[in-house]
């Protein structure tokens, strides 16, 4: 029985976990070296290609309970080099998997690439966890009259 008892704080720790939303978000350059194709030197159009720059690989998991609940959405913030900022939602299907958010071309050449992300993870409109870079701030408007 003491046995137990020394064994419940490690058990709710585990539930806990169990019944949370995770988020993990991680940016990557990628270029035409990381092609399979270009290590096997086989032929393959992507090699000329000009998709290549940075991207945000997003991975998302979710309980059972919380996707059967509503809509469960990734809202991206991203901000470029250039101090532009893009928006974008993405409507999930699965209640686990991973994404890709490419920045190239003109977004990687022209505007800088990537300087911060805020990623979050929704369900029914409401946050259940996100996160961002370290260089992210929310912008500050002012009014002026």
């Amino acid at each position: 029985m003491k046995h137990i008892f020394s064994l419940l704080p490690f058990l709710s720790l585990f539930c806990v976990s169990c019944s949370t939303a995770h988020l993990h978000v991680r940016s990557e350059h990628y270029s035409r070296q990381d092609l399979a194709s270009y290590a096997m030197d086989t032929p393959d159009p992507r090699k000329t290609s000009a998709d290549f720059g940075q991207r945000l690989v997003i991975h998302w998991q979710v309980t059972e309970n919380i996707f059967q609940k509503g809509p469960l959405e990734l809202v991206l913030s991203v901000k470029l080099k250039n101090g532009e900022e893009k928006k974008s939602k993405t409507v999930l299907t699965k209640r686990e998997g991973r994404t890709f958010y490419p920045i190239f071309g003109n977004d990687y050449v022209k505007k800088g690439g990537l300087q911060s992300y805020l990623v979050e993870l929704k369900s029914c409109g409401k946050t259940l966890t996100s996160s961002q870079h370290k260089l992210w701030v929310k912008k500050i408007n002012t009014a002026s009259d």
